[in-house]
């Protein structure tokens, strides 16, 4: 199995504050910036629901990822993981180029741009989604000239990328994020949804966010090992 390590001092520091279950063939990262109001709590929720969803995560290592820096996130966090969720701040440059960003705990940018190669990640095949739970995460493009993080990822080889277009409150996020993945990972009926499915689910739930979460790519993957998840 790859070895997540790294030089780097931030790398360094962060692992240790990793949590791992269950060694598998695929991977899941949740990352949170400790300083948003229930970003822990949906980390740790999301952690809950998928360490021993016998479904699916009985298959995936899941590491909940605290306060990680950019260069570890693109390097050592989303070209491996085949299920990617970050709960952080969100922004996009309106005196720029009008690109959005996901911002980390040490304020540094990370774009559509910066966005490795994801058509391979661990345990083969392309990464299934990226969530990404903060403000203006999925903002679509307008001008011919931005490139949007949900470009990024798609262009990269994500199957599907799925994030807020305006502000979001921090409770109203962690909520949704509770309930997608309880019913996309079939914990909350037995069954695994398709994330469109368990998106629309969260969303009756969740009524806040209902128009502001926005799902690109192919609505139809699941994120359930084993399952027929792309078609």
């Amino acid at each position: 199995m790859l070895k997540r390590v790294t030089l780097s001092f931030c790398l360094l520091f962060m692992i240790l504050s990793a949590i791992s279950v269950v060694r598998a063939d695929w991977w899941m990262d949740v990352h949170y910036d400790s300083r948003l109001p229930y970003a822990d709590d949906e980390a740790y929720a999301i952690y809950q629901i998928m360490k021993d969803e016998p479904l699916g995560s009985e298959y995936y290592t899941v590491w909940v990822l605290q306060d990680w820096c950019k260069q570890s996130i693109v390097e050592y966090s989303l070209p491996y993981a085949k299920v990617w969720h970050m709960a952080s701040h969100g922004g996009i440059d309106y005196w720029g180029l009008g690109n959005n960003f996901l911002l980390t705990h040490y304020d540094e940018k990370i774009y559509g741009g910066d966005v490795p190669d994801l058509s391979n990640v661990h345990g083969g095949g392309a990464m299934i989604l990226a969530f990404a739970s903060a403000c203006i995460s999925g903002a679509s493009k307008f001008w011919p000239w931005q490139y949007m993080l949900y470009q990024g990822f798609l262009d990269k080889g994500a199957l599907a990328y799925m994030g807020y277009k305006d502000q979001v409150g921090d409770y109203d996020a962690y909520r949704f994020a509770y309930y997608f993945y309880l019913y996309a990972s079939g914990d909350a009926t037995g069954y695994s949804m398709s994330i469109g499915d368990a998106k629309s689910v969260a969303e009756q739930l969740v009524p806040s966010v209902k128009d502001n979460i926005q799902l690109y790519g192919n609505p139809y993957v699941m994120i359930v090992y084993g399952e027929t998840w792309e078609y």
